[in-house]
């Protein structure tokens, strides 16, 4: 018996693989991604939308701001002109009325109601100043008990084109400086009369209770900056701490001057102020050339967006959260489906046909498990009824065997008996040369004779029987032959049934390369309706490309059970072309035989003949002298006889040759197809059923 071959599984599998669920997780992980971007892109563009508005919105602001600013300075430009060309204040102050004491007091008291009333009328304007001569009393909102000092004004205003932010002599004067609700700037002219100069000073107060006015976010910072430099501001809110003067004085300021001086009256910049990101805002007020400035934190601007940034964050964490539950559970399910359908599989694969493929679930997945096992059932009974047939040719093979061992034995005595046979007709010639020779002395040897004839009819009677015992060896050999060519005959009939078995195999490989086929058709449509559907079918792509690999590998076996069978038919096709040589080898020796006997039945005739002869020698001894060369002539006949019954010796010896070596081939035939059996037994045998 030989040693059984075990199936080795043919793929070493790798430690670590990117299997179905490491693929689904990342086909649910894709969508998050993209919404991951979607987040960002919409974050970053909430910020640059929100940014856009809310430049335009402050810059909008900050210019009409300083729109505001202006009104109030044409406004202020305005009063200080009306004043300035007053007809009462320059007939007063060009002195026309010095020599009227009360109409000069009734002007002085109309002109200081006026001023008075312009002052309250107007939040924004804090004083009203006519600043007069040298000892001429001056009007002002302030103090009205005070004298001109005109000359000194205007040496300490000489260059300002009308526009300031301080009158120190002014304030001096007044002490507005003690003030707690002093001015930021004004506007002076110098009157028609050329005696009075024209003050009205803007309330620092109105104009910060104006900016106090305006949010433009938390820690934002909006002020006005003079033309000299002075500065007030608002800050929203939790304000940075960035000192007390924040426009005035810095190197912003100084480009916003630039700006302004190029005749840009109004930007945004972003730049960097106190290592914060700001945007600065600016805006120039035309007509008394202040500037309106503001500065605002960046992480003001994109408030609202970091929200939606923390949205969209909280909104990917909950359902990556959720992905990764329900990819766990659909992977988990898959995986543990496969690897009962794998482990099945591999045990068939080793050549176990008992194990039972089962699968969870109502799916696919049981569909297939029932498929698996239908097969597997199928491929048992099919080996079953292989090794039965291999069992039927190996006998017959056996019997071939035994066959042509006996074959080879009896034709060894058939060329054992035709040596002995030749040997005999040798010695025949021998005697038949030596009758000749003394033919020529027979009539002296008349007496010897009968001795003679004695001695031959002895070698008669011992070659005839030779020759029936050479018929019966060769009656024996045709039996023989013919039991050869049935045992031949069985042993086609087994490898026929053998072919017919494996034709079956066939059919049922093709069975399950169509399950296969259907598996693979089945994979694809769910391919194509995972494409439609898009990314929300990408991972039921991939378990449909799981699957089709699944067929590949079914189909895969298939092949190599094909594969066997094929080996199996080339070697029964290689042991009926053996049995059909066989058949007709045997028929070639019961044709030899029969030539044989026909040969054998010749001699035998020719030594019946040869009796004869030597009886008419016997009855004829009286007159052998006379018939002396009738003697001759028969002596040669009997010569020529044996020459032919040596020739017919020598053509059953060929023959008999032939038929060795055509046994011998049978015997090599029949132990090749019993090697053959003992393969495909081998082969059978790694299955379990």
């Amino acid at each position: 018996m030989k040693k059984k071959r075990s199936i080795k599984w043919p793929v070493d599998l790798p430690k670590w693989k990117f299997g179905i669920r490491h693929q689904i997780m990342a086909s649910f992980l894709i969508p998050i991604v993209f919404i991951i971007l979607v987040g960002v892109i919409a974050y970053q563009k909430a910020e640059s939308g929100m940014r856009e508005k809310y430049v335009n919105s402050t810059t909008e602001a900050v210019e009409m701001t300083a729109g505001q600013i202006d009104l109030i300075s044409s406004f202020v430009k305005a009063e200080v002109m009306r004043y300035a060309f007053d007809k009462e204040l320059t007939r007063l102050t060009s002195g026309r009325y010095d020599d009227d004491p009360l109409t000069k007091n009734d002007v002085f008291d109309a002109i200081n109601a006026s001023i008075n009333s312009s002052q309250t009328g107007n939040p924004f304007l804090r004083h009203v100043h006519i600043i007069t001569k040298d000892g001429t009393r001056m009007f002002s909102t302030k103090m009205n008990t005070l004298y001109g000092f005109y000359d000194s004004y205007a040496a300490s205003m000489e260059g300002t084109s009308g526009w300031f932010d301080s009158h120190p002599i002014l304030d001096e004067k007044l002490k507005l400086e003690e003030s707690k609700d002093s001015y930021i700037f004004g506007y002076h002219a110098i009157a028609q009369s050329k005696a009075a100069v024209v003050v009205i000073d803007i309330s620092q107060t109105a104009l910060q209770e104006l900016l106090d006015g305006i949010d433009l976010g938390e820690g934002s910072v909006i002020g006005l900056v003079t033309m000299n430099g002075r500065e007030i501001t608002h800050r929203s809110g939790k304000s940075l701490d960035w000192g007390e003067t924040i426009f005035a004085g810095t190197q912003l300021y100084e480009n916003v001057l630039g700006k302004i001086d190029e005749k840009i009256p109004a930007g945004v910049s972003e730049v960097r102020f106190h290592g914060e990101k700001c945007l600065l805002f600016h805006a120039a007020c035309e007509e008394s050339g202040s500037t309106i400035c503001a500065m605002v934190p960046l992480s003001t601007v994109t408030a609202e967006a970091f929200e939606i940034r923390l949205i969209t964050f909280a909104a990917v964490l909950v359902a990556l959260l959720i992905a990764a539950a329900v990819g766990f559970w659909i992977t988990f399910r898959i995986q543990k489906n496969i690897r009962k359908l794998s482990d099945g599989l591999g045990e068939v694969a080793k050549g176990d046909l008992t194990v039972k493929v089962e699968a969870d679930g109502r799916d696919e997945f049981a569909d297939l498990a029932q498929t698996a096992s239908e097969m597997i059932y199928q491929t048992k009974s099919l080996v079953a009824k292989v090794d039965e047939a291999s069992r039927g040719v190996e006998q017959s093979a056996r019997d071939v065997q035994n066959a042509s061992s006996l074959l080879s034995v009896q034709s060894g005595n058939i060329s054992a008996a035709i040596a002995e046979m030749a040997d005999g007709m040798e010695q025949q010639k021998i005697h038949a040369r030596e009758c000749v020779a003394v033919t020529d002395k027979l009539s002296d040897e008349m007496k010897s004779i009968a001795g003679q004839i004695d001695s031959i009819q002895g070698v008669m009677e011992e070659t005839d029987a030779m020759i029936q015992e050479g018929m019966e060896i060769v009656d024996v050999l045709g039996e023989k032959a013919q039991d050869t060519t049935r045992a031949t005959d069985s042993v086609k009939q087994s490898v026929d049934a053998l072919l017919v078995e494996t034709s079956k195999i066939n059919s049922f490989v093709e069975v399950i390369r169509s399950l296969s086929a259907q598996t693979n058709l089945l994979s694809l449509n769910a391919s194509i309706e995972a494409a439609r559907a898009g990314e929300a079918g990408r991972g039921f792509a991939i378990v449909a490309e799981e699957i089709r690999n699944l067929a590949s590998e079914s189909s895969r076996a298939a092949g190599e059970i094909k594969k066997m069978v094929e080996t199996i038919n080339d070697q029964t096709r290689v042991s009926t072309g053996s049995v059909d040589k066989a058949r007709v080898i045997a028929n070639e020796q019961f044709e030899l035989m029969n030539q044989a006997t026909s040969v054998f039945g010749r001699m035998r005739s020719s030594m019946v003949t040869l009796a004869e002869e030597l009886e008419k020698i016997a009855s004829s001894a009286d007159e052998a002298d006379a018939k002396r060369r009738e003697a001759l002539d028969s002596v040669r006949s009997i010569s020529e006889i044996i020459h032919i019954s040596g020739e017919s010796a020598d053509m059953v010896r060929d023959v008999l040759s032939q038929l060795q070596a055509e046994i011998i081939h049978l015997d090599v035939t029949a132990g090749a197809l019993g090697n053959s059996m003992d393969e495909m037994k081998n082969e059978v045998s790694v299955f379990r059923i």
